[in-house]
């Protein structure tokens, strides 16, 4: 991202960037939900984490927003992986 750069964050334009596969039509349990959002919590801190690194020497300010934005995302993860059973949670 760069000064001066408008990003589309409207649901269409993102869905339409999004690599992680379309969820099937149709019903899906509750623990399914779970195991899909830990799984693309998961993904997503694994791809900030990597542009953060690229960020060490670049700019320390993006770096230092994408920690926080980490931060609060694997915040997110525990809270929602601690919803399934423990079995499942490794």
């Amino acid at each position: 991202m760069a000064v001066g750069s408008f990003p589309d964050g409207q649901a269409a334009a993102v869905a339409a960037r999004e690599d992680a596969p379309a969820l099937e039509r149709g019903p899906i349990t509750d623990q399914g939900v779970i195991r899909e959002l830990v799984g693309r919590l998961t993904e997503s801190c694994e791809r900030i984490r990597s542009r953060m690194d690229r960020l060490e020497d670049l700019d320390a300010a993006s770096q230092d927003v994408l920690v926080e934005v980490i931060r609060a995302l694997e915040e997110q993860l525990w809270m929602v992986r601690s919803q399934l059973p423990a079995s499942a949670a490794d």
